[in-house]
């Protein structure tokens, strides 16, 4: 299944695209300003959807240049980033646990490590949503994810 049919399966399950558009990303300058590029899988999706909350649940963040309401936080890929390297964040807080050793809590490093963890999406469940960037191939990263309530 190639990525539209597989987004217009996505799209009878959680509705359509918002109506008026969605705020672009500024995809060319992803490679210069991250030094890779995301998934295309993640691209497309963003490029149908935008940000989004699935269901109010399951938030997907994308490197819009749409300002973000945090305090400090740039706008497009260096927002994006912030999700994963804000030095007080839940993000700040796995990292220091996998410096530490304590790798039941979190058995990877973070971005900017290599093969370490984006952050990609949350949900209100305070369960959080990454790619492990092993290797150059992002289509390839696999999904890794850290639920709140549960070490499995």
């Amino acid at each position: 299944m190639n990525t539209e049919e597989m987004l217009d399966r996505l799209g009878a399950v959680i509705g359509p695209p918002p109506a008026g558009g969605v705020v672009p990303v500024p995809r060319e300058q992803g490679p210069k300003v991250l030094g890779f590029q995301l998934p295309a899988d993640y691209r497309a999706f963003v490029d149908r959807y935008g940000m989004v909350s699935i269901s109010d649940e399951l938030h997907i963040f994308t490197p819009s240049a749409a300002p973000s309401p945090k305090l400090g936080q740039s706008p497009g890929f260096e927002g994006f980033l912030y999700n994963t390297t804000d030095p007080y964040g839940y993000c700040a807080w796995l990292a220091e646990n996998y410096r530490d050793g304590d790798y039941r809590e979190c058995p990877y490093p973070l971005f900017p490590a290599e093969g370490g963890l984006l952050k990609w999406g949350n949900n209100y469940n305070s369960d959080h949503f990454f790619w492990l960037m092993r290797g150059p191939d992002p289509d390839r990263w696999p999904v890794a994810a850290k639920f709140h309530s549960m070490w499995e």
